[in-house]
């Protein structure tokens, strides 16, 4: 990356969201919303991610030669897009489904496009610095989409979190049933930030709140999605 400073500024934030997920997994069950094993897959692929990064930012990987990376994100990027169409969810649960797979995509295609299984003479674009796959006409498109995106959707959260916020003060009270005492709009914008969250069923016995510390309940969750995405944005357009 052509400015040193960018690359600290973009490997303490992928160090500090990979901390943030790692801790995530270590949260008792009862606090990932019903989902369990599935949220720490989601936090596990988040760690995975953000490892990948600041190993890539400082050129810690020789590529992808044995396809390694690839696979784990491409494995990744299925597992998100089967949820979303699997299973009964809500709209909002789906779309949140989709743009972790999309996000997962987008380190796919970093990994691919630096694995040298395309060949091109075509000159370099701005940005990462992708010298098979990335410097083609349809691997800028790419590139260029997946970074458009990546900007828009970091946009998304943070409007997401902002309109969460007043849910939290200190530690979230999670209502039970939510889909009964939070407004329309705040349950969508709570399903997309933290999945489950709005339409968790009640606990048996007709249980009371219960809390999570706010750094983990949706605000915090919106948060680290807004700097994942702003993050990748800069690492897919800045050259390497």
């Amino acid at each position: 990356m052509s400015s040193l400073g960018l690359r600290w500024a973009l490997t303490v934030v992928f160090a500090a969201l990979g901390g943030y997920c790692l801790l995530r997994c270590a949260l008792p069950a009862s606090w990932h919303d019903g989902q369990r094993w599935s949220g720490r897959v989601s936090d596990g692929t988040h760690v995975a991610m953000s490892a990948a990064m600041v190993a890539m930012l400082w050129a810690l990987t020789d590529g992808d030669r044995w396809g390694i990376q690839m696979a784990v994100f491409g494995a990744a990027t299925a597992w998100y897009l089967v949820r979303a169409v699997a299973g009964r969810r809500s709209r909002h649960d789906r779309i949140a489904l989709v743009h972790q797979g999309v996000a997962m995509g987008a380190m796919f295609w970093m990994f691919f496009a630096v694995s040298g299984l395309l060949d091109t003479s075509e000159p370099a674009m701005p940005g990462m610095n992708m010298p098979d796959a990335a410097h083609s006409a349809t691997g800028r498109a790419v590139t260029l989409g997946l970074a458009g995106y990546l900007a828009l959707a970091a946009l998304w959260w943070l409007w997401a979190g902002v309109r969460l916020a007043p849910l939290s003060a200190g530690r979230l009270a999670v209502p039970r049933p939510a889909n009964s005492v939070l407004p329309a709009p705040v349950r969508v914008l709570a399903a997309a930030a933290a999945p489950g969250l709005a339409e968790a069923p009640a606990p048996a016995g007709g249980g009371a709140n219960r809390s999570v510390p706010r750094v983990f309940g949706p605000v915090g969750q919106a948060g680290c999605q807004m700097l994942m995405a702003a993050a990748m944005c800069l690492a897919l357009l800045t050259p390497m």
